[in-house]
């Protein structure tokens, strides 16, 4: 019989705050991915810069509302924490603190450390007290490189998941509202913790809450609810068929890729409003379906009221014969084609680059503003096209703003982002890429705006991507394809790096930057990196670059460039420099003003990767 079962609502400070706990050895896998990550994230910066105001004292956040994070089962047998159920949640929330210290003063960085770890005996003993985690989690604190390759798995989720909420995290907690982030992480997230005197009393209340019937999910009853309202047996069992086939193949995907599919379709289709950024601003269509997509199709398919003060996000579902075109038409399409677009963005495929790119900058909005454009009268390679001119256009303002250091996290773009779903829907392909042109044009800076961009602390994943897309592009013209693919990977022995053209070795070019900061800023400009495999870096970084160009000859392209070699027979370098105006050049040296002028030539360079008259190119059939 189980007793002194214990049920207590408590903020992260509390939860967390000098406590330790430990993890069963047969769920001590960390498995979350960048999915799961994601949605945490987004769910609590959202929750928090909804009350959030610049003019706001750190006082003000003790009235801003609580957020309910979930729950999780300790077991205290022993008279040691254990953690029975929430220990992926947990080690989320490690992670996250981690992140939020950075940037932080001594005083407030020192009471967020108090969640994460203790200091015993000169060490740092982590809260969730998993010893293969511990150098990794060091590593992170300290902001020191890990060798993850060939680390657990655990481990490697660990590291990637920090790395992804780096990516995630909108400009403005990143900045100026990081430590009221901080307090209200600390002190209004809550969790229930419940507590057990033993184990096996843990695992009973686990299987309890798990076991007892299983309750239908979003998608289980928006079917309920729709296929309710269709007469006739027949046409229901045919419906439930279509249904189930098309949910099973995004099932396969990945889990919730199903609800996934569904928010991508109703937001990209039917949603008309969004909720403002004001103190108590209410949910619009584009919020509530991300939450409850199954009571907002319920609310809005049939409105009772008269047509005066009917949402304009009314569904028209008024009869059999509506619901049933909405299942047979509009759900097989558009989950068909989500399937397809998280395929291109899962795995590389040629010609659909761009979808891959987007999601590995963790920009989950693209699926929506791929399908807004569609409609279920179009032909495969029409659908195709209205998907990649979305996908260029979120690449090349992506591309814009990372460059010119402007934050590029789902949070931040969300409202304009659905706008451009508004303005996409019943556009064939050629207007859909006149209006994202114009939208380009208008709202994201050109790369001439910032000519010292470079390396930093935080861009690093950001840069890879830009190396990668140009390295592969320049490849392209001069008859070599399908090698963004190889550029892209990072892991394992055939992973690539990040290349200083420039070795760091200050002493050597002191003539041209005699300030130590002044040569470390220069060497990480863009016009002195290049993407190249990491056993070059091993063999030939630390050389001059009088010795080292001579190696760069065996490389991509975009390396070759730099050396005489590259320019002998080579038709399309030189129809890169004629025809599109990128005035690449071999040089002798590596010296200050050489610097300037690749600098110069890779900006060029990523005008006309990332121009936005492509668009038109790919609406016209010239991918």
């Amino acid at each position: 019989m189980m007793v002194e079962i214990q049920a207590n609502a408590k903020k992260v400070r509390d939860l967390l705050g000098g406590k330790k706990y430990t993890i069963d050895y047969f769920q001590r896998e960390y498995r979350w991915g960048q999915k799961q990550i994601s949605e945490l994230v987004n769910d609590l910066t959202a929750a928090f810069l909804t009350d959030w105001r610049p003019e706001h004292g750190r006082d003000k956040v003790a009235g801003y509302p609580a957020y309910f994070l979930g729950s999780v089962i300790v077991s205290n047998e022993g008279g040691a924490a254990s953690v029975i159920d929430g220990q992926q949640r947990l080690t989320s929330l490690s992670v996250l603190l981690i992140w939020v210290m950075k940037g932080l003063g001594d005083e407030d960085r020192q009471q967020v450390s108090n969640l994460v770890f203790t200091r015993v005996f000169g060490a740092n003993a982590y809260n969730l007290d998993v010893p293969e985690r511990t150098p990794a989690m060091d590593a992170l604190y300290k902001g020191e490189p890990y060798n993850r390759d060939t680390a657990p798995e655990s481990v490697r989720n660990i590291l990637d998941r920090f790395d992804d909420i780096d990516d995630l995290m909108p400009e403005i907690i990143a900045t100026v509202a990081r430590a009221m982030f901080a307090d209200w992480l600390m002190e209004r997230v809550f969790l229930v913790e419940i507590t057990s005197p033993t184990n096996d009393d843990g695992y009973a209340i686990f299987e309890t809450m798990n076991d007892r019937g299983l309750p239908l999910s979003p998608t289980d009853m928006l079917k309920s609810h729709l296929l309710a309202n269709v007469s006739g047996p027949e046409a229901r069992q045919q419906l439930n068929g279509l249904w189930k086939q098309r949910i099973n193949e995004l099932v396969e995907l990945g889990k919730e890729e199903d609800s996934d599919a569904i928010k991508s379709w109703l937001r990209a289709r039917h949603s008309e409003t969004i909720r403002l950024r004001e103190a108590n601003a209410k949910p619009g269509d584009f919020d509530r379906i991300s939450t409850e997509f199954h009571r907002w199709v319920r609310d809005y398919d049939a409105p009772s009221e008269p047509a005066s003060s009917v949402s304009p996000a009314n569904l028209h579902l008024t009869s059999s014969a509506d619901f049933e075109h909405f299942v047979r038409e509009d759900f097989e399409f558009y989950t068909r084609w989500y399937a397809r677009l998280r395929r291109a963005a899962a795995e590389v495929q040629t010609g659909r680059e761009a979808i891959y790119l987007n999601a590995d900058s963790k920009f989950n909005l693209q699926y929506p503003v791929m399908l807004a454009a569609m409609t279920p009268t179009d032909d495969e390679e029409t659908g195709w096209r209205k998907a990649l001119i979305a996908a260029t256009f979120i690449e090349t303002l992506l591309a814009r703003r990372q460059w010119n250091q402007r934050g590029v996290d789902s949070s931040t773009l969300q409202y304009s982002m659905f706008l451009v779903i508004k303005d996409l829907r019943g556009k064939s392909a050629v207007e859909a890429a006149d209006v994202l042109k114009a939208t380009l044009e208008r709202d994201a800076p050109p790369f001439s705006s910032n000519p010292r961009f470079g390396l930093h602390q935080t861009n690093k994943k950001a840069m890879r991507r830009l190396l990668a897309r140009m390295q592969a592009w320049v490849d392209s013209e001069c008859g070599i394809t399908g090698t963004f693919a190889t550029y892209i990977q990072s892991s394992g022995t055939k992973g690539y790096d990040i290349e200083h053209v420039i070795a760091n070795k200050h002493h050597r070019h002191r003539a041209d930057f005699p300030d130590a900061l002044d040569f470390e800023e220069n060497r990480n400009r863009i016009g002195g990196l290049l993407l190249l495999p990491k056993s070059f870096n091993r063999s030939y970084g630390d050389m001059d670059y009088e010795q080292k160009v001579e190696h760069y000859n065996g490389q991509h392209q975009l390396a070759r460039t730099l050396g005489r070699a590259a320019y002998d027979n080579n038709p399309g370098l030189h129809r890169i420099i004629d025809q599109y105006g990128v005035p690449f050049v071999p040089l002798a040296t590596f010296g200050k003003g050489d610097l300037e002028q690749r600098q110069a030539t890779i900006t060029r360079l990523a005008e006309v990767v990332w121009n936005p008259s492509n668009l038109l190119h790919i609406a016209e059939g010239a991918q």
